[in-house]
């Protein structure tokens, strides 16, 4: 089940980032976790909802004169978005009821789940208060609330991954998730480090992303995924981590200093205390996150 809510979660977040990107979050006005299940369904109904978003700074301010279709093409992506929450909620819960009145899940690992599908409440609410923020003075969501809700994904898909890799790792659906046995310390915290700076990688995007800082950055910041500089592309090759960030490719930092950790000719956390004594020189203002 969870390896299952695994990919649900994913899939989630996707089509979260895709309602990000096509400014379709705040298309649906209203939270109604059990009506709002059904879509509308004729020329009148389509007709009410478009004018409730029409009330909203969103449309007065940037989409004055969007045409009732033109409005259905966001509006689906912020359904499906709420659609597939509610789903995940429903085949999360009714195999965690089977499997507790089955007896076929431990005390704490049944607590475990329960803690998942409270967070999962939690994050269908945070999300409204979310587009809340959006709805009123605001033509975007506030940028706080944004990273707030996907740091709750991002703690709901941790906690999921972790309780899947525990059964699958103990081979039944009774077995609680592992403490990791037979990994050194030093290596537990490497892996711990990265995945600190993985998760404020995310949250400092999520700040960029709200407060859409990546489009005020000067040409020789501005990189991205599909666009590198000769300069960036050489640091990459050359692991030169103090030039990444100096140029403020942090995501790219983050990437080479993960893969660093599974060098086997590296020990654990080697490349990121020579990472870190490189970088004694440097001084505060540090550079701008233009990603």
């Amino acid at each position: 089940m969870p390896r299952t809510q695994c990919a649900l979660v994913f899939a989630m977040v996707v089509v979260g980032g895709i309602t990000r990107l096509t400014h379709s979050g705040l298309s649906m006005v209203e939270w109604q976790p059990i009506v709002g299940t059904i879509p509308p369904l004729d020329q009148a109904q389509w007709q009410e909802v478009f004018e409730k978003y029409q009330r909203t700074p969103q449309y007065q301010k940037v989409n004055h004169g969007m045409s009732l279709e033109e409005f259905k093409g966001i509006f689906w992506w912020e359904y499906i978005h709420r659609l597939l929450g509610r789903a995940i909620g429903v085949a999360f819960f009714i195999p965690l009821l089977y499997f507790v009145i089955r007896a076929r899940v431990d005390g704490a690992l049944a607590w475990r789940l329960l803690l998942i599908f409270v967070l999962g409440g939690l994050q269908g609410a945070l999300g409204w208060y979310m587009v809340k923020s959006g709805l009123a003075d605001r033509v975007s969501v506030s940028q706080y609330r944004l990273v707030a809700h996907l740091a709750l994904a991002l703690a709901i898909y941790g906690l999921t991954l972790w309780i899947a890799l525990g059964i699958l790792a103990h081979g039944g659906e009774k077995s609680s998730p592992g403490g990791g046995e037979g990994v050194s310390p030093m290596w537990r915290r490497a892996a711990e480090a990265v995945i600190g700076l993985v998760a404020l990688t995310i949250a400092a995007g999520g700040f960029v992303a709200g407060l859409k800082a990546g489009l005020t950055g000067v040409d020789a910041e501005r990189t991205t995924w599909t666009s590198l500089t000769d300069a960036e592309r050489q640091a990459l090759v050359n692991h030169d981590h103090v030039t990444l960030f100096e140029m403020g490719a942090h995501p790219f930092l983050t990437l080479t200093l993960f893969i660093a950790m599974f060098e086997r000719d590296h020990g654990p956390l080697e490349y990121q205390i020579a990472y870190g004594r490189a970088m004694e020189h440097l001084a505060l203002p540090y550079p701008d996150i233009a990603t």
